[in-house]
């Protein structure tokens, strides 16, 4: 799966029931800091989240292809 901009998509199951992840939660599985995103809204929050590209990816990527 992915973080998307579609809030229906991105739910984690607890306890038997379905809740969108956090603004927090989806920072830490792009590899960012915790509240990484803070001081623009919750939706403003998941928007970036969901549109940006995870970090640790990217610089494997730029390292294996001898981009560093």
């Amino acid at each position: 799966g992915c973080l998307t901009t579609v809030e229906k998509d991105n739910l984690v199951v607890e306890k038997g029931t379905y809740r969108p992840l956090l603004p927090i939660e989806m920072e830490r599985l792009q590899t960012l800091p915790d509240n990484y995103t803070e001081g623009v809204s919750n939706t403003q929050r998941k928007k970036m989240l969901g549109n940006g590209w995870t970090v640790d990816v990217i610089s494997h990527i730029e390292v294996t292809e001898g981009l560093l």
